[in-house]
């Protein structure tokens, strides 16, 4: 599985499966982290350099998730 820049649509990191629920984490061999300023949480794509806004939820199983939520350049 793969998550993808909400710009370019290229592959921003791997994900893996966690469970059977569908919950994923990114898989340990891509180079990306968490990235932030002032005001945001973002992963900057290494494609086209837009931050990939990040916003923290958690499943209705209790799971703590982040998921892209839109994009800025």
């Amino acid at each position: 599985m793969e998550e993808k820049c909400r710009k370019c649509g290229k592959t921003l990191f791997k994900k893996v499966l966690l469970d059977e629920q569908g919950h994923t984490a990114i898989d340990e061999s891509t180079p990306i982290s968490l990235e932030s300023d002032d005001k945001e949480s973002f992963f900057k794509c290494p494609h086209c350099l837009a931050k990939n806004i990040v916003v923290s939820s958690t499943s209705q199983y209790g799971v703590p998730q982040l998921r892209i939520s839109h994009v800025k350049e």
